[in-house]
């Protein structure tokens, strides 16, 4: 399963244990548009992209994934994802995925915090106990240095979203720093209610689901609000919904995961869409995976260098991830078009020769990378090419 790890500030920390971590829910607190940057088209599209990764970032959340909260250099937890009606994340108000201006929106339904800037909300429930020891950030990477990955760039950021495996590091750390906890754990948790959850399960929430189908239906509001990063919370939302045909079933979707040799932050690359999929035969715990997956969009037309990017990713996924075994990797490059030699670039830079035995050597050939466009009216569509 997978983890989130949630940023609160040391002066809210109380306030926050005492209403959201007892009662079970989080809102991360997206950018603020004002009625004074309703003609600053740049920086209106700007906060726009942050507020579209924020829904990238919640949609891909599952039934079962844990939550952890960092406050004052330390982590604590260990917190789980659970269903409230069908699903474990809402729009926290009526039509939130509609990406309005917040001076714009008026709070209908709200289900948890009375906030424009709170447009979604998941619920969680203590994993079995929520400890009130918390891991500091320095303790966690000594623990397991080669498990952490995102952990090490969590900076100027709400949340970050880690993988089964440093996921498992980061619970194994609490768990061992907690052992103590257990003589007595009503002193050494925090408390839980499930009344909140209780009130919303007895509610239909299916105009809460959300939906960024919502955000292209405002006609004024739909040329600020499109831009690549839009376009990846989209299809992460229909790969999620396993309702993207080309690309199919995934277990495990993240987006803007790290892709380079760790260095300064503003310089790393990041992979716009990472996934992975389990086999169907493998019985073992931990899951075996079968198949990893990378996207990489562009808004507009695909070149030569939008697919060297990705066989750049493509490489190190394949040396990072699986086992230099390049037959456990799909590739895909999303853009609305091609440009007009595309085939023959395909094929002069999109293919890779590999070992796959060793006595006698036998060699296979890579070359899984396939083309998507996308087509923009009331939705979004992705198809073939």
């Amino acid at each position: 399963m997978a983890g989130y790890v949630f940023a609160v500030s040391k002066e809210s920390w109380n306030d926050f244990c005492s209403e959201n971590l007892k009662h079970g829910h989080f809102s991360p607190y997206t950018p603020q548009i004002t009625e004074e940057l309703q003609n600053n088209n740049r920086s209106r599209k700007s906060l726009n992209k942050v507020i579209s990764a924020v829904f990238g970032d919640m949609i891909t959340m599952k039934p079962g994934d844990n939550v952890y909260f960092f406050s004052n250099r330390k982590i604590y937890g260990i917190g789980e994802l659970v269903c409230v009606g069908n699903d474990c994340k809402y729009d926290n108000y009526l039509n939130a995925s509609s990406l309005l201006p917040n001076f714009q929106i008026e709070l209908q339904d709200v289900l948890t915090d009375k906030s424009s800037r709170a447009r979604w909300v998941c619920f969680f429930k203590p994993a079995s106990y929520f400890f009130r020891k918390g891991a500091d950030m320095d303790d966690i990477l000594r623990y397991r240095p080669s498990a952490f990955k995102m952990l090490r760039a969590f900076e100027n950021m709400s949340f970050i979203k880690i993988d089964e495996v440093e996921n498992r590091a980061l619970k194994e750390f609490i768990s061992l720093i907690n052992e103590e906890s257990f003589n007595d754990i009503d002193a050494s948790s925090f408390k839980f209610s499930s009344s909140l959850h209780d009130k919303l399960r007895s509610r239909n929430l299916s105009s809460h689901i959300m939906d960024l189908s919502k955000a292209l239906l405002n006609a004024e509001n739909r040329d600020y609000v499109i831009s690549e990063m839009f376009i990846e919370a989209f299809l992460l939302q229909e790969i999620a919904n396993d309702s993207c045909q080309p690309i199919g079933h995934w277990d495990y979707l993240t987006h803007q995961l790290i892709a380079s040799p760790f260095k300064p932050l503003s310089y790393i690359d990041k992979l716009d869409i990472y996934g992975y999929r389990y086999s169907n035969h493998y019985q073992g715990t931990p899951r075996l995976i079968q198949k990893y997956l990378v996207i990489e969009l562009k808004k507009g037309k695909i070149n030569a260098a939008a697919l060297e990017q990705t066989m750049q990713y493509v490489d190190w996924i394949c040396s990072e991830y699986a086992s230099n075994d390049y037959s456990r990797i799909e590739a895909y490059v999303v853009g609305n078009d091609t440009v007009r030699n595309i085939d023959y670039i395909i094929t002069d830079k999109c293919q890779r020769d590999y070992i796959v035995e060793t006595h006698p050597v036998k060699t296979q050939k890579w070359n899984s990378l396939k083309i998507l466009k996308y087509s923009i009216d009331t939705t979004i569509h992705f198809e073939s090419l």
